[in-house]
């Protein structure tokens, strides 16, 4: 089942074009060439002779750049609209998984990768709708927990893996990183992380001041007493790597299906369930809640609550910085616990978030 493109974003909708079957892109042709025809009302006025050629031409070719991408994705829309009947009811699938964030597209990807290919993930707007799209995208492998250390590493070693797959930029910037200490407790911490790092295989670095300041010009060492280098942070695109995943899905046998929403759970007595959705049921023996900022709802669905809670977060976008714009590398990646910051380069600025202490709850 392929399920269309519904976007405002003109160029996004032509590079979808080869990603669609060529039923829909005939259809897409023919419903936006018919949406066109009132124009040819004014023919007239483009074939008078006594209006400059010049003035003819110019008012024809901003009439095709105005009208035609208009309607390309109005038509685009309608034939998503005439073909929505392709979900029927009791379509049966091994797994449903809820939710097309980053998270959702990642399991739909590995259950692909572990032989399940009969899945579907289903997404209630748009790819990277909820709070994907506008995340800062940084990581590093660097935690206090060693196994999540171990599947952040994986997870950075897997990004190379699905752009092969998918053709999709993960948008990857390896700028390596630095984790810096405020306090002597904090150094001890450090410490802690580097013994379990090298013990996973991470080649981790402790660097002194001066050297830090080096790494990274931004820095003001008089209110640090360390710093541990780690050589693979980065950052990257997540609109690019949900796209990978869900790509490489799809590629290895997966469904996708946008624009529809989850409203209701059913268990039956066998333990598979009814997935009800605004377009039809899908009957499935496995569904994975992957809803995010709306995760705790979907576990309503069920009985369940979910002891999380989505709560509202900032970050601030710098304008130009000098340093960054003269510096000839990446600036690196930054995290400062004791001050609760994070920060990247983003264009010739940075971008800087902070781990806000007194949360106001978003849901």
């Amino acid at each position: 089942m392929n399920s269309l493109l519904a976007t405002d974003d003109y160029v996004s909708l032509l590079l979808s074009l080869p990603d669609l079957d060529p039923m829909t892109v005939l259809s897409i042709f023919f419903l936006t060439l018919a949406r066109l025809l009132p124009i040819l009302t004014l023919a007239p006025f483009l074939g008078a002779k006594h209006i400059p050629m010049t003035i003819r031409m110019m008012f024809g070719v901003a009439l095709v750049a105005i009208f035609l991408p208009l309607n390309m994705i109005t038509a685009t829309r309608e034939t998503e609209e005439l073909t929505a009947t392709a979900f029927h009811n009791d379509e049966t699938t091994r797994v449903v998984v809820s939710g097309r964030g980053v998270v959702g597209c990642s399991v739909l990807y590995h259950l692909t990768k572990a032989g399940w290919t009969d899945v579907m993930l289903i997404e209630r707007a748009e790819l990277t709708a909820g709070s994907t799209w506008h995340a800062a995208g940084g990581y590093h492998t660097l935690n206090g927990d060693p196994n999540v250390a171990k599947l952040q590493q994986y997870t950075i070693n897997l990004y190379k893996e699905i752009e092969e797959i998918s053709g999709v930029s993960c948008g990857v910037h390896i700028t390596g990183g630095l984790m810096l200490a405020g306090t002597k407790t904090r150094y001890d911490w450090l410490k802690m992380v580097h013994a379990r790092g090298r013990y996973l295989g991470m080649d981790l670095e402790f660097v002194d001041l001066a050297e830090a300041r080096r790494l990274f010009p931004l820095m003001e060492t008089k209110y640090f007493v360390g710093a541990l280098y780690d050589p693979i942070e980065g950052h990257v695109d997540p609109w690019g790597v949900t796209n990978a995943y869900a790509k490489a899905a799809t590629l290895q046998g997966a469904t996708v299906e946008k624009h529809n929403r989850v409203v209701e759970l059913l268990h039956r007595p066998d333990g598979s369930w009814d997935v009800v959705t605004e377009k039809g049921t899908i009957h499935a023996e496995h569904v994975v809640n992957a809803g995010g900022l709306w995760a705790r709802e979907v576990g309503h669905m069920v009985g369940r609550e979910l002891p999380i809670l989505a709560m509202e977060h900032q970050y601030i976008i710098s304008e130009e910085i000098p340093e960054v714009a003269a510096s000839e590398k990446e600036m690196l990646h930054i995290v400062d616990s004791d001050g609760e910051i994070y920060m990247r380069q983003e264009g010739k600025g940075m971008l800087m978030g902070t781990y806000e202490r007194a949360g106001e709850p978003w849901s």
